[in-house]
């Protein structure tokens, strides 16, 4: 039985080391070949599908993201998915987006193929935002193998084994049954005294001691913590599938911004550490317009309306409107879509002659309240007069959508830096 015994602890450290063998040499593959996660702008059709199920954050600072289906962890509690794709890729690295009320919202696909993922590993994806010079990182994504979290959750739980174990009531620490029987021949004696007397000292120095040990064993038992941020998902071992996340997004604006990068750095880590980075992606380009563009410089009737018009420019809707409202001409009305305040900027712009950009900022503002035949005329009219604003309408998605429902013109999804 003893031989036995041996023989299968032998066989189970034998196939526990060539299991680590094998995912050395796959990793070693990974970096040798150079592979990585992908990102890439999602389809119409996937944004249909996927979007209703997934959520959109704002990060003045780091943001986070949201998975395409949502199934919740049991230990964690947070969501998760796994995807396959649609067949179709694109395979433009930058997209239209726009700024509406000092708030940007983009969105892209992050892809791990099933060569990536080994029970062991915890992929750990990292998303940065490039503003020139200037970066953010976005929330970090997390692909965890089965082995991986069981091995965390075990430092957790004999962690948490070692904290009840300091946490026993402090008479533990006092011989109770001795001082139960000197009090009932002394019964005025004093419980300090007695306490005193009849204290577990060595008890006590050796708690104290572990106490003091708390953090290191912290760090022992929990070498790879859960992520307090971030999105985690938990894979299963030899799922052979495709990790495909959904990741939406809202930053502020800045000042200026007409375009920014987004890229992918990334890495594979075992329960001992980083195993090998992975390659930068490609960057995705998005291109920011802002309806502060479309401003009438040529408007400019003295006093404080320059002073008015800067702040347009520079995206301080709440200073321009103030400082422009009492005018009633076009700019005012901008001011109020810029705060979506649309009813109230149509009913300005009514009034006016109706020029090619004054057509378009209407047919913005009744998409907007869902008066989607007006924003259809509105729109066709103002390209009739200047086919630019056929352009146009690619950088607003108000617009977008009506041109899309109606097929009014072509369509060609590039952007039209002329309007940034």
């Amino acid at each position: 039985m003893k031989t036995s015994s041996v023989f299968l602890t032998g066989l189970c450290l034998y196939l526990g080391c060539l299991s680590c063998s094998t995912t050395y040499q796959k990793a070693k593959i990974i970096e040798k070949e150079g592979l990585a996660a992908s990102l890439r702008l999602p389809s119409e059709q996937e944004i249909r599908r996927y979007g209703a199920a997934s959520g959109q954050s704002s990060a003045p600072a780091p943001g986070g993201g949201y998975l395409m289906r949502r199934v919740v962890d049991d230990q964690s509690g947070e969501e998760s998915a796994l995807e396959k794709l649609d067949a179709a890729v694109l395979v433009a690295r930058f997209r239209n987006t726009c700024e509406r009320q000092g708030k940007v919202n983009f969105e892209f696909l992050l892809v791990a193929s099933d060569s990536l993922q080994d029970p062991s590993w915890q992929l750990r994806f990292f998303p940065v935002l490039h503003f020139g010079d200037d970066t953010l990182a976005l929330q970090p994504v997390y692909l965890t193998g089965e082995d991986f979290r069981n091995a965390q959750l075990e430092g957790y739980r004999r962690f948490a084994d070692f904290e009840r174990s300091l946490s026993r009531d402090s008479s533990y620490f006092y011989d109770r049954r001795q001082i139960e029987a000197f009090r009932e021949r002394f019964p005025d004696t004093p419980d300090s005294v007695l306490q005193e007397h009849f204290s577990r000292k060595w008890m006590k120095r050796y708690n104290a001691l572990r106490l003091s040990k708390k953090e290191q064993l912290r760090s022992r038992y929990i070498s790879n913590p859960l992520a307090d941020s971030g999105v985690r998902k938990d894979s299963t071992s030899g799922s052979g599938e495709q990790f495909v996340y959904l990741y939406r997004q809202t930053i502020p604006t800045r000042p200026g911004l007409k375009k920014f990068d987004l890229s992918l750095e990334g890495g594979i880590y075992n329960s001992r550490g980083l195993v090998c980075s992975l390659r930068s992606s490609e960057p995705i380009t998005y291109y920011v317009s802002s309806l502060s563009t479309l401003a009438d410089a040529s408007l400019c009737l003295g006093g404080n309306y320059k002073e008015g018009l800067k702040a347009l420019e520079n995206r301080d809707f709440e200073k321009a409107l103030e400082i422009l409202a009492p005018y009633g001409d076009y700019n005012s009305a901008l001011c109020y879509l810029c705060l979506d305040y649309n009813a109230t900027a149509a009913a300005l712009l009514e009034k006016m002659e109706q020029r090619a950009n004054v057509c378009y900022l209407l047919s913005l503002s009744y998409a907007r309240r869902g008066l989607k035949e007006q924003s259809r005329e509105m729109i066709s009219r103002a390209v009739d007069m200047e086919a630019q604003y056929r352009y146009r309408g690619n950088l607003d998605p108000e617009i977008a959508a009506i041109i899309r429902e109606y097929k009014l013109f072509e369509q060609d999804d590039y952007s039209c830096e002329s309007f940034l």
